[in-house]
């Protein structure tokens, strides 16, 4: 990776140290070179020492970048690379590349879309004296001069990804610019109508403020849960006053639900103990919910059956739940923001749905949390049904 010179006279440490979504630039770079397969990076740059390099040091020292990253200033040693055939992809430092385009480009270029839009050329490794000439003075003009559009992998040549000219960073303003697109990228691919018409607007403004700040996912996620079982004592103590602040402290913690893995896919903090929490985290509030409103339907009109409805609400989520406990999991820790959505995933996106607390807003407006409670019983239980005899399928055809 090599980094070409800030503008406007900018010092090259301060300007790479630049956080986007809350991560330093380069770090960005180098954690999504990393998610793509990279495992070796040597950056570049011919003033890259002294008291410069020593301020952009702590920045590959981030527990997060588990990758090997190298330094170098010497034109003679990058020449040497080369040679050596020791660097076969050569990346704009000064440009936000995406995990899955720099994926693609390892591979044999397939997506002549995506070698266009991310400008990659193939570049002859020698004589590496141009190449290395081509680094010092960047200039688009120069790569396409000695470069050529990927074809099958030539070993004589490096692959050099300029980057999409929508992610160049030449301004400050850019940042700013690039931060703001990295946020509405911070869904889920199969995240529902809902999520994204309404749960995701909302989230993205929590995202907006706390990723700036040293809040982790998982925080986020405590808090969640504790709001969700907030949540479930108002609809525990029943009353059309209570079930509207019930539904309303809902809403803020599946928000929060969403914020959580939002941080956690653009600041590169997933992890599996995280994934584990937020699963178990939701479920929990989901239980605290149809109880508190099934035993708080029974404090407030006497009829018992509202308290058997909630428990079969809650039997049948915490069926579904340990049925498919495994799958989600494994969606959970290996989902992202632009990840395909398998057929095979689609009960785990059908027991993690969310959108059901709009439905539950707004019977608690009209005051008809009877049919909720109802509905949630009678659909949770005949959804785990379909889950068990899913399962027993599949068993039996294996």
């Amino acid at each position: 990776m090599f980094l070409t010179d800030p503008p406007d006279s900018a010092d090259l440490s301060d300007w790479y140290a630049r956080r986007i979504v809350g991560v330093p630039f380069l770090l960005l770079n180098l954690l999504h070179l990393q998610k793509a397969g990279v495992q070796q990076v040597t950056v570049y740059h011919r003033d890259l020492k002294g008291g410069r390099k020593g301020r952009l040091l702590p920045l590959v020292e981030d527990p997060r970048l588990c990758i090997s990253v190298e330094w170098e200033s010497a034109p003679e040693r990058l020449r040497e690379r080369f040679a050596d055939e020791a660097c076969r992809l050569v990346v704009n430092g000064s440009a936000l590349h995406w995990h899955s385009d720099v994926a693609a480009v390892l591979k044999e270029p397939g997506d002549r879309d995506l070698m266009a839009r991310t400008q990659v050329y193939e570049v002859p490794v020698e004589p590496a004296d141009a190449l290395v000439a081509c680094l010092d003075a960047f200039s688009l003009n120069e790569v396409r001069k000695i470069g050529r559009v990927p074809g099958p992998l030539n070993l004589d040549c490096v692959r050099w990804v300029v980057g999409d000219h929508n992610r160049w960073v030449q301004h400050r303003n850019d940042f700013r610019r690039l931060h703001e697109e990295l946020l509405q990228q911070g869904g889920m691919s199969n995240d529902s109508p809902m999520d994204r018409l309404v749960t995701r607007r909302m989230s993205r403004q929590f995202t907006r403020f706390l990723i700036r700040t040293p809040v982790t996912p998982n925080q986020i996620t405590w808090t969640h849960l504790v709001i969700g079982l907030v949540s479930g004592w108002y609809f525990y103590l029943g009353g059309y006053g209570n079930q509207l602040t019930a539904a309303l402290w809902l809403m803020l913690s599946a928000w929060l639900d969403s914020c959580d893995g939002e941080i956690a896919r653009l600041r590169f903090q997933q992890s599996p103990f995280g994934g584990m929490l937020d699963i178990v985290a939701d479920n929990v509030v989901h239980f605290a919910v149809f109880l508190g409103i099934g035993l708080g339907l029974y404090r407030t009109t006497g009829n018992a059956a509202y308290s058997y409805l909630g428990v079969l609400a809650v039997a049948g989520s915490l069926t579904c739940f340990l049925l498919l406990q495994a799958d989600i999991f494994s969606q959970r820790s290996t989902g992202s923001s632009d990840a395909p959505v398998e057929a095979t995933e689609s009960l785990v996106d059908q027991i993690a749905n969310r959108d059901f607390i709009y439905f539950l807003f707004a019977m608690a407006v009209v005051n008809l949390l009877e049919i909720f409670i109802a509905v949630t019983a009678i659909g949770s239980m005949a959804f785990a049904g379909y889950v068990a005899y899913s399962r027993f399928r599949q068993a039996r055809n294996a």
